[in-house]
């Protein structure tokens, strides 16, 4: 099932205002300027690199979430490791030469087919419940290969998507499927984790070097790079609901991190 410019454009320009987020709209960016930052920031090299310091900064994310307290005291530092993943997000989706806000949208087009609201509303249930209806299969109708690299760059301001308004569509996704009710703190991380999990699996045997994972991922089929996208684009999900539910603006929070280099 292809993903339909139109979609994709939808989801630019016809999102509705999440109160969640309104209340913290005072300072935005765009992705293309944070990717311009981590370029400045601590790098790692080849993917499979970025991908193990994803996973060193999602396990002092996870500290954090171990015991939670209520009185905020732990936000300041809840924000700033949220920022830092959120830049290595990034910058991993640019070593592999990889639009981190293009995958984003993509799967969540692609996740609005394997979600219909009308049968997952209010249910935590896996997408092969509702293949029946959808047609989509662990092995059928998941790929984004198309939006990703075969389909002209002519979204309006896709290059410079705002931070705020791709957070605008993940909370009015979960909204519209009445998701609020699972989304706590310490359910998301872990989501995050497993996310995560799956993808390091994609590059747990590839080995280190030229004929491994390079920059740029130069040796993959567009369909291995597809997958890639959309493990990150999950993970990347995952930390933006979080961060929206533990009152954080993870772009202002990333760009502060940015700063400090």
């Amino acid at each position: 099932m292809k993903i339909s410019g139109p979609v994709l454009r939808l989801a630019f320009t016809s999102f509705a205002m999440s109160p969640e987020v309104n209340s913290n709209r005072n300072a935005d960016v765009s992705f293309d300027l944070l990717r311009e930052i981590s370029r400045t920031t601590e790098n790692f090299g080849e993917p499979r690199d970025e991908v193990m310091n994803i996973a060193a900064i999602s396990g002092l994310l996870a500290s954090q979430f171990i015991i939670c307290p209520t009185d905020g005291s732990k936000k300041g530092d809840i924000e700033q490791v949220m920022g830092k993943l959120f830049l290595a997000l990034i910058r991993t989706a640019d070593t592999c030469s990889l639009d981190l806000s293009r995958c984003i949208l993509a799967k969540l087009a692609l996740n609005a087919k394997k979600y219909p609201v009308a049968l997952c509303k209010g249910k935590a249930g896996k997408y092969t419940k509702y293949s029946n209806e959808t047609g989509i299969t662990k092995s059928s109708g998941q790929s984004t290969v198309e939006e990703l690299f075969n389909m002209p760059q002519s979204l309006p301001n896709e290059s410079n998507a705002s931070v705020n308004e791709i957070t605008e569509l993940i909370s009015k996704f979960a909204s519209d499927r009445n998701w609020d009710i699972y989304h706590t703190e310490r359910n998301l991380i872990l989501a995050l984790i497993g996310e995560l999990g799956e993808l390091a699996e994609l590059f747990q045997w590839k080995g280190d070097g030229p004929d491994g994972a390079p920059i740029g991922l130069k040796n993959w089929e567009d369909e291995e790079k597809d997958t890639v996208a959309q493990e990150l684009a999950d993970v990347t999900i995952y930390l933006m609901r979080l961060a929206t539910k533990s009152g954080v603006n993870i772009g202002q929070a990333a760009f502060e991190v940015g700063q400090q280099k």
